[in-house]
């Protein structure tokens, strides 16, 4: 009868120290896949506009940016912008929100995530038109690497763009 309690201790100390790790990792791992698409920190600019899904960027002159990378526990900045705007292929719409970047930007975390193409490159003289999406927005669209798509820009007045597809990268999120 104390083989059979202690045995029986032991094996539920181990479950629960299987399920503490378990759920110590996926917890990591879902915030790196957060600081992936955003950063730990963000500083954004309040330009009238209510949404989050509508974030200018802060000039690179600000004053306060020198000292945030002389801060020994910063490790990058980059600039970035955030719109709400409408991808559209040949067959299908989708909502969705962009992702605005500079040269400045780093890929680690969609290179590691990558499926299919590569990364495109920003220039100093000239805008890229090419995108980086998701393997789920790439299926609810019908799209492959290479397709053409146009995003309506959700603004006054409305733009458009055509873009070219170089990358679709898969995070496990939908």
């Amino acid at each position: 009868m104390v083989n059979i309690s202690v045995f029986g201790i032991a094996l539920s100390v181990a479950v629960m120290i299987i399920a503490v790790a378990i759920t110590t990792g996926f917890k990591e791992e879902i915030g790196q896949k957060a600081t992936g698409f955003a950063a730990d920190i963000q500083i954004t600019f309040s330009s009238g506009s209510p949404s989050i899904y509508n974030m200018d960027p802060i000039s690179a002159s600000q004053p306060f940016l020198c000292e945030l990378e002389d801060m020994p526990d910063i490790r990058h900045i980059q600039q970035f912008c955030i719109k709400p705007g409408i991808m559209k292929s040949a067959q299908e719409i989708q909502g969705i929100v962009l992702k605005g970047i500079g040269k400045d930007f780093e890929w680690d975390f969609f290179q590691n995530n990558l499926v299919e193409g590569d990364i495109f490159h920003i220039s100093d003289t000239t805008i890229s038109n090419e995108i980086v999406i998701s393997k789920h927005i790439a299926g609810l669209l019908q799209l492959e690497l290479g397709d053409e798509l146009i995003i309506y820009f959700v603004q006054q007045p409305p733009r458009a763009r055509r873009l070219t597809i170089s990358g679709i990268y898969n995070t496990g999120y939908c």
